[in-house]
């Protein structure tokens, strides 16, 4: 049974009921994820209609990269940087291809798997900068520097510098 329209599943005539009940529930049409709909409102040559200067701008860096324009819109959060001729694009497939390329996820009109990557090697601090810091904590706390003491401010120095920035995300 149906918890929403009450009617048996598995019946040939009544296969399609339960999408046709949630649509209906819902209110929103059936969507096709066709090519039609994915560039609705933006293929007629009005993308650029507030700003035709950007549209200019943008169709020039592409026509000077050899893109053919036709049939296409550009979708800013496919370009690498502003006026970028490979985020021209004129179906749901070229969008795939350039996440998978990059190995970007997307999920909705176009379904694209997030590439996994490797978390990026710790680095450590340069040299000099070190040296500098290291220089500051032995100023601020005083006293003979001894290499005892100049190893544990070392030591001390690199692993505060190490979980400040894992409290910044890198």
């Amino acid at each position: 049974m149906c918890p929403k329209c009450n009617e048996r599943e598995g019946i040939p005539f009544l296969e399609g009921l339960c999408r046709l009940c949630d649509m209906f529930q819902s209110q929103t049409p059936p969507q096709s994820r066709s090519d039609r709909e994915f560039l609705m409102g933006s293929a007629n040559g009005s993308q650029f209609e507030k700003n035709p200067a950007m549209g200019d701008y943008y169709a020039k860096k592409a026509k000077k990269a050899g893109v053919s324009l036709a049939g296409k819109v550009y979708k800013h959060s496919l370009a690498r940087y502003a006026g970028d001729p490979r985020a021209w694009v004129s179906d749901r497939g070229d969008v795939k291809r350039i996440c998978e390329q990059e190995g970007w996820g997307c999920n909705g009109a176009v379904q694209n798997k997030l590439r996994e990557q490797e978390p990026p090697k710790p680095v450590d601090i340069a040299p000099h900068l070190l040296k500098k810091y290291v220089k500051q904590e032995l100023k601020k706390e005083g006293g003979p520097v001894t290499p005892r003491r100049l190893e544990d401010v070392t030591e001390r120095v690199k692993n505060k510098i190490k979980r400040g920035s894992k409290k910044r995300g890198a």
